[in-house]
Formats: C-alpha cells, sequence, structure tokens
C-alpha cells in the first residue's frame, strides 16, 4: 500500500463537504464541529472556489488530501489552517 498527500484540487472538495454533511451529528460532536453551524453545502463549495482561486500564499487554508494507492482515503483529509480566524471563515 502506498500511501501519499497532496493538495487537494477544488473537484475534489466535494469529498470534504461530503463528509461532514454526511456524519451524524453525534460523532461531528466528538469532532468539535457544531452541526448547527456548518454551512449549506453550496455556501461550502463557494467558500472553497473563492480560496483555491487566490494563490496559494495568500490562502486562508490549504486543503490536504491523502491517497492510499492513487485512491483517496476518505479517514485522512485534513485542513491545514493558518489561524483560527481562517478555519473559522472557511467552515
Amino acid at each position: 500500500m502506498a500511501l501519499t498527500a497532496r493538495e487537494m484540487t477544488v473537484a475534489e472538495t466535494d469529498l470534504v463537504i461530503d463528509y461532514f454533511h454526511n456524519s451524524t451529528p453525534e460523532y461531528l460532536e466528538t469532532l468539535g464541529v457544531d452541526p448547527s453551524r456548518m454551512p449549506s453545502r453550496e455556501s461550502w463549495r463557494e467558500r472553497l472556489a473563492l480560496e483555491f482561486a487566490r494563490p496559494v500564499e495568500q490562502r486562508a487554508a490549504i486543503v490536504v488530501i491523502w491517497l492510499s494507492d492513487d485512491r483517496p482515503s476518505a479517514a485522512q483529509r485534513r485542513y491545514l489552517f493558518r489561524t483560527a480566524e481562517a478555519e473559522a471563515a472557511i467552515l
């Protein structure tokens, strides 16, 4: 099994959105996520598209995807936020 990481493409961002929106409220709470504060799928897509449109050095977040044998590994997707304020702005 080959495990690699790379920056997620804008076309792959639904993986992150679906991960959160398809999770139970109980599970989200174990992650520290308040389900009532999550953006809609469309709003989240728009926010991420705006981030991807910026030069990397100006982004509030970098979205990284882990691949297992060149396929997305759902349990290993991660956001890398530059600041807590950036995290709040994206989520």
